[in-house]
């Protein structure tokens, strides 16, 4: 799915080595390498959900969201068994002890060098790195020894090690969206063409599973290692996942592997709201698709209460209820245009979704 509207809260990724986070196209993203533009203010509305409101039709409210009660953050794809030897996974992956940093550490099979990248909340990056003593064959000099004490000062986590295998550090931590949700992590392998060169590299995809219902993917984690040569990795695994010490953001480091010397790394950091109304807004698309308006309204408006401010999320609702002439509907749009600003007014001109509606001067009043 496209996400066409700007939103408030972004999430942040951290490269390393030529590494990126591709999300959908409306997600704005906050790289190392520098920031996207934020969206432009918009119309203030209100979003007092369960209190009601005035709309041409008479009294509506927005239906509260019941998450439930908190409980444990769960996976299914993580924790995995890494194999190393020719294969160089981060050896340090998660969030410092204050929760400001997020990133990972790995020493690489050629120099031996160590290199650790983490990201904060509003996309300021730290690296360190021993390559230059490395290159001068110093491989426990100061830089290290630097570099090992601000881990050990901030607590970033270990994985654990066996053998010449390892997996990366516990998940745990509650969240409110317990009831609900279970992350879904997967990879999707790359493709060579007949010349041998790569088409795609292997792609690691986010996402949860709202219980009932099938997972959705809303992130995805790519790297940059170009297509069109003969460097393909054979794979991607989740090197960490980790929930904040304050339990408001999700963390994942992907570790790309085509034996030794040629790995790749990148970083997903996103709220829990933001992440949880994504899988929410995507599982509510697929049944909106299938005609279940009901389990749609239902997820959408989920979505909008997780995430204020997610547009597409009262957008969808806002689809949802106009295709059954729920007044509602005027409610959901004028919030996702608050939310969104002119994208979602262009948006929705032209949407025939809102076909139904499209004459009552609550939608004109409201796409002028």
């Amino acid at each position: 799915m496209i996400r066409r509207f700007n939103e408030g809260r972004r999430p942040t990724t951290a490269g390393g080595w030529g590494a990126s986070l591709k999300l959908d196209a409306g997600v704005r993203l906050l790289l190392l390498a520098g920031v996207v533009a934020c969206a432009r203010p918009a119309p203030v509305v209100a979003e007092s959900q369960g209190a009601p409101a005035e709309t041409d039709g008479g009294t509506a409210v927005l239906p509260s969201a019941d998450f439930g009660a908190p409980g444990p953050i769960r996976a299914v794809g993580y924790p995995v068994r890494i194999r190393m030897g020719a294969n160089d996974p981060a050896h340090r992956v998660g969030f410092t002890r204050d929760g400001r940093w997020f990133g990972y550490c790995n020493t690489d099979g050629g120099l031996g060098a160590t290199h650790c990248a983490f990201v904060d909340g509003a996309g300021e990056r730290r690296t360190m790195s021993t390559r230059e003593e490395a290159e001068r064959g110093n491989l426990q000099g100061p830089q290290l020894a630097e570099l090992n004490a601000w881990l050990a000062a901030n607590e970033v986590p270990a994985v654990k090690e066996r053998g010449l295998e390892t997996t990366g550090p516990e998940l745990g931590g509650t969240w409110r969206y317990a009831r609900d949700i279970q992350i879904h992590i997967t990879a999707s392998a790359g493709e060579v063409g007949a010349d041998q060169n790569v088409v795609r590299q292997p792609v690691l995809r986010i996402g949860g599973q709202v219980t009932g219902h099938s997972p959705v993917y809303p992130y995805e984690l790519t790297t940059k290692r170009a297509v069109g040569t003969p460097v393909q990795f054979y794979g991607v695994f989740p090197n960490g996942v980790a929930l904040s010490p304050d339990g408001r953001e999700i963390g994942v480091v992907a570790a790309w592997h085509g034996m030794e010397f040629a790995g790749d790394f990148a970083t997903l950091r996103v709220s829990v709201d933001a992440f949880a109304a994504r899988v929410y807004d995507d599982t509510g698309s697929r049944l909106l698709e299938r005609g279940d308006l009901a389990g749609a309204q239902e997820l959408f408006s989920k979505a909008t209460s997780a995430d204020p401010s997610f547009a597409l999320a009262p957008y969808n609702l806002a689809r949802a209820y106009a295709k059954t002439g729920d007044g509602r509907a005027e409610i959901a749009l004028g919030m996702a245009i608050a939310r969104g600003g002119r994208g979602v007014v262009e948006r929705a001109r032209a949407d025939v979704d809102f076909d139904g509606v499209r004459t009552r001067p609550w939608f004109t009043a409201l796409v002028k």
